[in-house]
């Protein structure tokens, strides 16, 4: 652990502003959001429960409850959409879950597992990010090149897609879990087979 000082606040705004968006762009499918919102909360449940922090388990929990509430009348063909006010609401409240997860552990390691279960969203994001930058385009201007809205736009159903990137995320959730329990050469190994597996998820799409 090392301590960030006055770096601390303007990162936390960064963080929790950024992941806000970020979810509200990859709200663009039936589906996906409730379904990622769901998975990430059980996951951050289980974080809460190791650490000693039912309080931050239940709000997690809480999170998952809404999410499969939701998830029915959202599935396609969809009777209601979650909306900007969903995707940020949702966004940023699991973002907090990730500040007060990774303050409130006793293993440092917490803060690296905790954003691997969120590394599928970061990544798609990052990466198209990235890659418009790269080509000169107007990152403020609408567009559809995230990977999900690519396998969208080759005519994957909603439900293929949104079921894709739910194996994707339990992969992930599931070496975010495995980072923290294990410690030495495991660490790299693990986070070697996460960055693999999201290029090999751009590489596929991109192939297809």
């Amino acid at each position: 652990p090392f301590p960030l000082g006055a770096l601390a606040i303007p990162l936390a705004i960064l963080w929790l502003t950024g992941f806000a968006n970020i979810f509200n762009f990859m709200d663009g499918i039936n589906g996906l959001a409730a379904v990622t919102a769901a998975v990430y909360g059980g996951f951050f449940s289980v974080f809460g429960f190791w650490q000693g922090r039912p309080d931050l388990a239940a709000a997690s929990l809480v999170v998952v409850g809404g999410c499969l509430g939701f998830l029915p009348y959202n599935v396609p063909r969809a009777r209601t959409f979650m909306g900007d006010t969903g995707s940020l609401l949702l966004g940023i409240v699991l973002a907090l879950l990730v500040v007060q997860l990774a303050q409130r552990s006793p293993n440092p390691a917490s803060l690296i597992g905790l954003l691997l279960v969120c590394s599928v969203y970061l990544w798609d994001s990052g990466y198209t990010l990235l890659r418009r930058l790269g080509r000169g385009e107007n990152i403020f201007r609408a567009h559809r090149s995230h990977l999900y809205q690519r396998l969208a736009r080759l005519g994957l159903s909603h439900v293929r897609i949104t079921f894709l990137y739910l194996l994707l995320h339990l992969l992930m959730g599931s070496l975010g879990l495995a980072y923290v329990s294990y410690g030495g050469i495991v660490r790299p190994v693990i986070l070697a087979i996460a960055g693999l597996i999201l290029l090999g998820f751009t590489a596929s799409v991109y192939w297809l």
